[in-house]
């Protein structure tokens, strides 16, 4: 990518300047174990503010591209408009062919090989649980 700016001048507009009272956590010693003195270093307060200024940084860039480039949307690679997509005048809230509550999706399950299966299996378990008739001899009255 072209740029009338170095990499260096670059770097210092866009990138936002610390404080000069912290610097970044210094790398681990040769153990690999950052210790207690290591994380009173850092400023989380400072990072934080970088990584919301380099988040407004990117949504800015996103806003100048649609002013900038946006046009470009609205042709083809051959530089021929493209057909608009006219919208339906209304659009179902729920889906036909997908499942819009947790129970669907679990109910939907059944429609598969495996989950017939696992139905017939249930329901073989369940059979020996179900509400028998008793003998007579069990019975305390007549």
């Amino acid at each position: 990518m072209f740029s009338y700016y170095n990499k260096s001048a670059f770097h210092e507009r866009c990138v936002p300047k610390q404080d000069q009272g912290t610097s970044p956590a210094p790398p681990p010693a040769a153990g690999g174990k950052r210790t207690e003195a290591d994380y009173r270093q850092c400023n989380e307060v400072a990072e934080d503010k970088i990584w919301r200024e380099s988040v407004k940084n990117e949504w800015k860039g996103v806003q100048q591209w649609e002013d900038n480039w946006g046009f470009l949307k609205e042709y083809d690679q051959k530089g021929r408009p493209k057909p608009q997509k006219e919208l339906p005048e209304r659009v179902p809230v729920y889906s036909d062919d997908m499942p819009n509550t947790t129970n669907g999706v679990i109910g939907s399950r059944m429609k598969t090989d495996l989950g017939r299966h696992m139905f017939q299996l249930e329901r073989a378990l369940m059979t020996g649980h179900k509400k028998k008739k008793l003998g007579t001899e069990l019975m305390c009255y007549d």
